[in-house]
């Protein structure tokens, strides 16, 4: 995330008439905040659930409910962030609008094509039923990969 920021903040950055070297130290003080105020929290209490894998012992449902509610939302998220990519792979690998002509080429490419002709929320289409699919089923894998890996340690 720090590096897609920096360069973000680099492009917008290089519109400006501020010295090349300070455009990229300024670049870097802002993909370093965003990284702080974006990503930390969530790093914060990652490190908190794993150094203390123990605090939803007492309470199985409550354990089985956060599990569950993990694997929801990590399916959900994925999903969000994976489908602009599945839209262009769909158009790439469907037919192409004019016969003989190639108009989607590439992942990056044909998300700006669909972006400039059809809109942001065209990069989305079908985020509902992929939502419904994966992220049920990221709650589902997770449930089984901590009971069975539970399991295991406890039966061999």
């Amino acid at each position: 995330m720090t590096f897609f920021t920096f360069e973000q903040y680099k492009k917008i950055l290089s519109f400006t008439s501020l010295h090349p070297g300070l455009a990229l130290s300024i670049a870097g003080l802002g993909a370093g905040l965003t990284e702080a105020v974006v990503v930390n929290p969530f790093e914060v209490v990652k490190v908190s659930l794993q150094a203390n894998r123990n605090a939803f012992a007492e309470d199985p449902t409550l354990e089985f409910l956060r599990k569950f509610g993990i694997g929801l939302a990590s399916g959900t998220i994925s999903s969000c962030v994976n489908i602009p990519f599945d839209v262009a792979k769909s158009r790439i690998q469907g037919p192409q609008p004019v016969p003989g002509e190639i108009k989607y080429r590439t992942c990056f490419q044909t998300m700006a094509v669909i972006y400039r002709e059809e809109g942001y929320l065209a990069l989305y289409k079908g985020l509902v039923p992929k939502i419904m699919r994966l992220g049920p089923g990221g709650a589902v894998m997770l449930l089984v990969y901590e009971y069975t890996y539970g399991w295991l340690q406890n039966n061999w």
